[in-house]
């Protein structure tokens, strides 16, 4: 990495983690706000989703063409994969979350 500057490098990090600030983020507040019942959540879901947008915005800023075709070969090499391990830890989650409230549930 001794080529790139701390621009490119900040604009790749950018580039690569705004689907999943922009997605997670607005999954997490809407079963936040499913599971409260309260409707703040869902703004702050919208203002996470609408912030992995600024994101992008300012990875494709700061790394000009050339990163952002960078960028894409780095997302159709390992898209698949992250997307299966990312599958694979929400599912973890979600199970954690599902058997913890069944067995707290139970017990009371």
């Amino acid at each position: 990495m001794s080529g790139y500057s701390w621009r490119f490098i900040v604009g790749m990090v950018l580039l690569l983690t705004n689907q999943i600030v922009g997605w997670g983020g607005a999954a997490l507040f809407t079963y936040l706000g499913r599971k409260t019942g309260r409707k703040i959540y869902f703004a702050y879901g919208t203002a996470i989703y609408a912030f992995s947008w600024a994101m992008l915005a300012a990875g494709v800023f700061l790394v000009g063409p050339e990163g952002v075709k960078l960028a894409r070969q780095l997302m159709k090499s390992y898209g698949l994969e992250a997307l299966v391990a990312l599958a694979a830890i929400l599912a973890g989650v979600i199970v954690y979350v599902r058997f913890k409230k069944k067995k707290t549930g139970a017990g009371a």
